[in-house]
């Protein structure tokens, strides 16, 4: 199914390449996906913890300080939801 004019195919495929890249044996890509991630901001959330489980370890790792800002039990994605309202 094509997706609807205006809906983000484009950011889809692209959020799924850096999803892909968050597996790499590169450690170097895996943080640059992370980063890339991060600034699409809200958009992102959805599908990172969709494809959370088929991450390896480094992936998760990356993931899990996407959702957070480093400290323990800090989730950025209450930061991100409030976007949709900007």
């Amino acid at each position: 199914m094509k997706p609807p004019h205006g809906s983000g195919g484009a950011e889809v495929s692209s959020i799924r390449g850096l999803l892909d890249d968050l597996n790499s044996d590169d450690a170097g890509r895996a943080e640059d996906a992370q980063h890339a991630l991060q600034a699409i901001g809200r958009r992102a959330v959805e599908p990172v913890l969709r494809d959370l489980p088929q991450l390896g370890i480094f992936g998760t790792l990356c993931v899990l300080e996407l959702l957070t800002d480093g400290r323990p039990g800090t989730l950025v994605t209450l930061e991100w939801i409030g976007e949709a309202d900007r």
